[in-house]
């Protein structure tokens, strides 16, 4: 680059790398990441994703997008932080309508799984 304006292949193209490299990121230190930083670059990685294969990035309304963003966060949040009713939304698929709390974390070792007992 010369130090003028981005044109729209140079833009797709960074979209793409940072999106291969946030994934990257992911699977290498998924270990030692938190959860939601996982979800979240995720998040980031998708939208970088969608940004790569646009047709003309400069036509996307970035605001429509960060709204669409917040609603979701927002939902999330409402569903996974109140309860309705004496009842947490979110959790009744996890573990039935009488559970109140979140359930438990679940290892992501297959060597502790059960097996099945004849």
């Amino acid at each position: 680059m010369t130090g003028g304006p981005l044109t729209n292949r140079s833009l797709r193209l960074l979209a793409a790398a940072m999106a291969v490299v946030l994934a990257l990121l992911v699977v290498l230190l998924g270990d030692v990441m938190p959860p939601r930083t996982a979800g979240g670059l995720g998040a980031i990685c998708f939208i970088a994703v969608v940004a790569a294969c646009s047709t003309d990035l400069r036509a996307v309304r970035w605001r429509v997008v960060g709204w669409g963003l917040a609603l979701q966060v927002g939902l999330a949040l409402f569903i996974l932080r109140f309860s309705i009713g004496g009842r947490r939304p979110g959790y009744e698929q996890a573990c039935g309508s009488s559970c109140s709390s979140p359930p438990p974390a679940r290892s992501s070792s297959l060597a502790g799984s059960p097996t099945r007992k004849s």
